[in-house]
């Protein structure tokens, strides 16, 4: 009994104490007390101040180690509007009571179900300025979520046309704010982008807002059938400035084109630096892919992007099917599409950009002016100066001129001028993709041997040199030929004479040889006779 009698004091402390839990509990779980006393704290510390006002359907959960609040509500009201800013459909918290009584706000878990968030003007005007310091010694409320879950989140903008920005928003993440910096590790999420029509299939990596700068960490995203692997550095909020590096990318330009208003066709993989703000962007990259069906191989450039309006400089690389070097503009704003390449080719072969033409090998300087890469209204203009090379069955030693292609023809508007085996030819006229020409010209030729070659009569003993007009029609592999041929100097099977005119009317001559050829010769020598003239006509 003396016993019982000496600790009679500490156990009524203890029951005294069991019977407040208890009493605490009751109001808890069997009163709205919590619920008011939430209310009341809100309004106390915000609600009066932004005009804001809080509502809680259920308040449940454990005090000690956790809540769960069911149907939160904050409106706002003011004289002129009123409109729901928040709603969440369930909020759960898990937290150590420890660390709240020790003043440090760390929440061991945050699920959030079904948030709606609403935005006005004049809501977010009342928060600017305003900080998240500390009134009393002017840092940052320290706020640490080690588990942050968001389920089916939604935001709208009521001063829109179109309210809703995103929704079906889904989030596993961290998020942990200092006295210094804000740092937000995004394990996943996904949302639907209701302002662009198109869905972000996943966004994770580490972001840091620090001294105004925001910094993405081995940032991924994937969307609009794209993905980017990327670490960036956000300086200027107000222009969104910016510089990244990309590690590996894959882009969808068809989808990619939508979003611009922009006719692309085809996908693109690159990586490299980029730099720049929200309307204007700059690069130094590297890229592989395939534009309007044309491959892009291992090329590196420095690219600039505004206005809709791409300009590549110091371009080297694979494209249009040659290894090109230069500088090249793409206008992606244009309908069609315009273009415009300055710089060296090798190797460009016709056949591969326009399927059906001609087999080439083009070697050399070239300007390309172009609109569209489809086949209904396909147009390129080029200025050359080719090596050596070929055009379908017809080698060259070198070429220079202006051509038009377009989907069905090439049109040679201006002379253009093909050099081989010290011979010169100008012509000018039209090549069409169903294998017919028509082309004239005159050419002049120190050696006939290209010339004789060329009309298939290189087996008969002709030498020399001359030159005339001409006159290709026909089919391009095996063309009708008209000519008129002067020479000052030819030999003929032994005969030699300074003045010789040739008239050539063939109807074929690259398969064998058809038609009718004519020769005037003033004095010729042959053996040892001298003559005056002579005439021959051979059909």
């Amino acid at each position: 009994m003396k016993i019982l009698k000496h600790f009679k004091a500490p156990l009524r402390v203890l029951v005294v104490f069991l019977l407040l839990i208890l009493l605490l509990y009751i109001l808890a779980t069997q009163t709205t007390l919590l619920e008011r006393l939430a209310v009341k704290i809100f309004q106390s510390s915000v609600g009066n101040k932004y005009n804001l006002q809080l509502s809680v359907g259920d308040l449940g959960g454990s005090l000690i180690s956790g809540l769960i609040v069911s149907d939160l509500l904050i409106h706002y009201n003011s004289r002129d509007t009123s409109f729901q800013v928040a709603r969440i459909e369930r909020l759960e918290l898990s937290y150590s009571l420890t660390d709240i009584w020790r003043g440090r706000w760390i929440l061991n878990k945050a699920v959030l179900d079904n948030l709606e968030i609403g935005l006005r003007s004049d809501l977010l005007e009342q928060f600017k300025d305003t900080g998240d310091e500390d009134e009393e010694d002017g840092k940052r409320t320290s706020v640490k979520i080690e588990e942050l879950t968001i389920r089916s989140a939604s935001l709208k903008n009521f001063e829109r046309e179109k309210p809703l920005i995103f929704d079906s928003l889904d989030l596993f993440s961290s998020f942990d704010m200092g006295e210094d910096s804000i740092h937000l590790r995004i394990d996943s999420s996904s949302v639907n982008l209701a302002l662009i029509d198109r869905r972000v299939n996943e966004l994770r990596g580490h972001f840091v807002y620090a001294d105004t700068i925001l910094l993405a960490d081995s940032a991924y995203v994937e969307a609009i059938e794209s993905q980017v692997l990327l670490s960036a550095r956000l300086t200027n909020l107000d222009s969104l400035e910016y510089n990244a590096d990309v590690y590996r990318s894959h882009f969808d330009l068809a989808q990619i084109g939508a979003l611009l208003d922009a006719e692309l066709e085809g996908f693109m993989d690159l990586q490299g630096e980029i730099w720049g703000a929200a309307d204007h962007i700059n690069g130094d990259i590297a890229l592989n892919g395939d534009l309007f069906g044309n491959r892009l191989n291992q090329i590196t450039t420095e690219v600039e992007f505004f206005n809709n309006q791409l300009f590549f400089t110091n371009l080297q690389g694979g494209a249009l099917n040659s290894t090109l070097q230069g500088n090249a503009y793409l206008d992606l704003g244009a309908s069609p599409n315009e273009y415009i390449f300055n710089g060296r080719m090798q190797d460009f072969n016709l056949n591969s950009l326009v399927e059906n033409t001609f087999e080439t090998s083009f070697t050399g300087e070239l300007t390309l002016d172009g609109r569209s890469f489809s086949e209904d209204d396909l147009e390129m203009a080029f200025r050359f100066y080719l090596d050596s090379g070929y055009f379908d069955v017809y080698e060259f030693d070198s070429v220079y001129g202006y051509a038009r292609v377009y989907i069905d023809s090439i049109v040679f508007d201006e002379p253009l001028t093909v050099l081989k085996d010290q011979a010169k030819i100008t012509a000018t006229g039209i090549i069409d993709y169903e294998g017919t020409m028509d082309i004239s010209g005159h050419g002049d030729f120190e050696n006939l041997d290209p010339l004789m070659s060329l009309i298939n009569l290189q087996d008969m003993d002709i030498s020399g040199r001359g030159g005339g007009n001409f006159n290709f029609y026909g089919r391009v592999d095996n063309p009708h030929l008209n000519a008129e041929f002067s020479s000052d100097s030819l030999n003929a099977y032994g005969m030699v004479s300074d003045s010789v005119d040739l008239d050539l009317n063939l109807r074929t001559f690259a398969t064998k040889l058809d038609g009718k050829m004519r020769i005037w010769s003033g004095s010729f020598h042959y053996a040892d006779y001298d003559g005056d003239s002579i005439f021959s006509e051979v059909v």
